[in-house]
């Protein structure tokens, strides 16, 4: 009796802690997803201006702005592998005490004579296979607290609304929509010319 209320304690405290520790991986999930967004906005925008950038000398300030946030995405990232990590053991510590209480109890009534040792190792080798089985749930719970704000990330970018067409330089500019224009303008790189 002491072992079955034992093994309903154990179970109890595997749930409540990846339930947890699954809502904190979640919300991590979700600030990784956000940061990463950010990240490759801010990465198009450095490739769809670089000459702009050249040309204003500002390729250290775009550079710390990138690796700032690209610092934020791992920091998150780092977290949730964290969490995940530690769902993971949880469950294999838990999925192994299935080992040590059927040792336990299968020698004890072998050596009391109760049972013979054979019997233990054909249990086990049957027992075994239904463990391996079970050892794959810890990973599918880290897996679903990964993939549900994937999901709903997914579906917030999906929702956003489409973006306007933008105006390229191929395109004819009439004059009166310019509103400064730049004459004698002198600009030089760092390492280059006056042009």
């Amino acid at each position: 009796m002491e072992i079955a209320s034992y093994c309903s304690y154990t179970v109890t405290c595997y749930n409540l802690y990846r339930k947890k520790i699954g809502n904190l991986l979640t919300k991590e999930v979700s600030k990784y997803q956000k940061e990463l967004s950010t990240l490759n906005t801010k990465a198009k925008d450095i490739f769809d201006y670089i000459l702009n950038i050249k040309s204003f000398n500002a390729e250290d300030f775009f550079n710390r702005r990138y690796n700032e946030q690209e610092s934020k995405v791992l920091k998150h990232q780092f977290k949730a592998n964290l969490y995940s990590k530690i769902i993971w053991i949880i469950g294999i510590i838990n999925y192994n005490f299935i080992y040590v209480l059927f040792y336990s109890i299968g020698g004890f009534l072998a050596y009391k004579g109760f049972i013979d040792f054979g019997l233990v190792v054909g249990l086990y080798l049957m027992i075994d296979r239904l463990v391996n089985l079970l050892m794959g749930i810890p990973r599918m719970f880290s897996s679903l607290f990964e993939v549900v704000p994937k999901i709903n990330r997914f579906y917030e970018i999906l929702d956003l609304p489409e973006s306007q067409e933008i105006k390229t330089f191929e395109e004819k500019i009439d004059e009166s929509d310019v509103v400064i224009q730049l004459k004698n303008f002198n600009y030089f790189y760092q390492s280059g010319k006056k042009f």
